[in-house]
């Protein structure tokens, strides 16, 4: 009987994963329809013990990215989002990367330098999550102007260029 509860929660967690992982949707939603909606704000400390403020960085392009470790689509957005930064940050762009691992720092961390991230990042908080109920599938990457509005919720991953481009026209509104 123990071996039929562990091949069910086996299959269940699998099947959790792959849907939360969604390696490569093409859903986006937009505030082209007329409709905008402020970033809701937060503040949290980052993996290198940081303050990050949403507020803070008001007057700047922010990409808000919810990734996992785990997930192939968000590791292949990273090293996009690495080398963005590092070519627009200067000009005012801003990324936060927001994880939901469940391992916390020690599996985060050591991440973040394997990987090179020259962003911020942190651990979801339930402050995060709550501001930010429609993150239902990772990669989500929540795109907020220089206004602090939110531009459009990109789920799934995309290629660099395509979020160059968003970044481009960011920068010069």
């Amino acid at each position: 009987m123990k071996y039929y509860k562990t091949v069910i929660i086996s299959i269940l967690t699998v099947l959790a994963l792959f849907f939360l992982c969604t390696c490569g949707t093409e859903a986006e939603q937009s505030s082209a329809a007329g409709v905008r909606k402020a970033a809701p704000g937060f503040s949290i400390m980052d993996v290198s013990g940081n303050t990050i403020s949403l507020d803070s960085l008001r007057g700047k392009p922010v990409f808000i990215n919810f990734f996992a470790t785990w997930c192939g689509p968000c590791r292949a957005e990273i090293s996009n989002f690495v080398r963005l930064y590092k070519k627009y940050n200067s000009q005012g762009f801003e990324i936060i990367g927001i994880s939901l691992d469940q391992g916390g720092l020690s599996k985060v961390k050591p991440f973040v330098l394997d990987h090179q991230i020259n962003y911020p990042v942190a651990l979801a908080s339930k402050e995060i999550m709550s501001k930010y109920t429609g993150i239902a599938a990772i990669p989500t990457t929540v795109v907020v102007d220089k206004d602090g509005m939110i531009d459009q919720t990109i789920v799934g991953s995309r290629p660099g260029k395509a979020f160059e481009k968003m970044v481009v026209r960011l920068l010069e509104k």
